[in-house]
């Protein structure tokens, strides 16, 4: 199965390197290049008015977008989900907390000020 992984990125690398499209200044543009373009958009949001309905349509940034090129740009390999970043607490931290407050009020009481 890694020999079909390695073959993949090996098809997405060559594809990534193709003419894709030109430039306004007749400058050809590699995939690669438009894909990387099109992330920053996303990461940045953008906003575009429409003269014919004046209309400002406003697009915000995607978190996830900000995500994925923050990681690329530490050198991260690996893919995180955006809604990672956003998680609740896990069981184990939840139990903690309650710990925590059930001993300070155990201790409330031969706790003295004087």
């Amino acid at each position: 199965m890694s020999k079909e992984i390695v073959s993949v990125a090996k098809y997405l690398k060559q594809l990534a390197e193709e003419i894709y499209d030109q430039s306004p200044d007749g400058i050809p543009q590699i995939r690669a290049y438009c894909l990387a373009e099109l992330l920053w958009k996303y990461a940045l949001g953008t906003s575009t008015f429409d003269p014919d309905t004046k209309i400002t349509v406003i697009v915000p940034p995607a978190k996830w977008a900000m995500v994925l090129l923050l990681e690329r740009i530490d050198g991260k390999l690996g893919g995180s989900n955006a809604a990672d970043l956003v998680k609740p607490p896990g069981i184990s931290e939840r139990i903690d907390k309650t710990r925590k407050t059930a001993l300070n009020e155990i201790a409330e009481p031969t706790v003295s000020t004087e």
